[in-house]
């Protein structure tokens, strides 16, 4: 599956199969938190990290290794080349508007705690200084998805995924260029 997308619902079931008892939006956007920090999720670092994450050992894992590697490289990775690239990894559309609300809740729950799992003292900092952002979205992850399936709630969704999106976009960058300015100043470590 290496070259081709990823669908949500086939996830789901690969990680039925295999045991893994978080949702496949809930890990992406765990792994996302953790890359907008700087963690390199891939090869064998990013699968501990998902063992990690979902308890279960790396062997139990081996099943669906291909198309977690797919998924960080299709979902994940894309963020250091290309803003319009990057997409939360939810339900089709197809699926209940109450679902895919559910699946981005805790996408965003994920997020939050890849970031706080990953940060240093100085991460620590511009976390603070991004207080706003980081709020915005717990009220995401808190949100209300008992809804109808109408065209305005359709609309909204959509704001808030592209909302979310650029949050996550937005503290990508911030983290980059706090990178960066590390390496730039005199003593750093490399």
């Amino acid at each position: 599956m290496n070259a081709q997308e990823i669908l949500y619902q086939q996830m789901v079931e690969q990680f039925d199969s295999a045991g893994v008892i978080v949702s496949p939006a809930e890990l992406h956007g765990h792994l996302c938190g953790r890359h907008v920090v700087g963690h390199h999720l891939q090869g064998s670092f990013g699968l501990r990290v998902v063992s990690d994450y979902v308890d279960l050992p790396t062997s139990e894992l081996q099943s669906i290794y291909e198309d977690l590697e797919s998924l960080i490289a299709q979902r994940i990775m894309v963020m250091d080349e290309d803003l319009f690239s990057f997409r939360l990894f939810l339900p089709e559309d197809n699926v209940a508007l109450s679902v895919r609300l559910t699946e981005l809740a805790v996408w965003c729950e994920g997020f939050l705690n890849g970031l706080g799992a990953t940060v240093g003292d100085e991460e620590a900092k511009l976390m603070q200084a991004e207080q706003d952002t980081l709020a915005d979205l717990v009220e995401v992850s808190r949100l209300e998805t008992e809804v109808d399936d109408t065209d305005e709630n359709e609309a909204l969704y959509a704001e808030i995924i592209e909302f979310v999106r650029l949050a996550a976009f937005n503290l990508f960058d911030q983290f980059r260029a706090l990178a960066e300015q590390q390496k730039e100043e005199p003593g750093a470590i490399h």
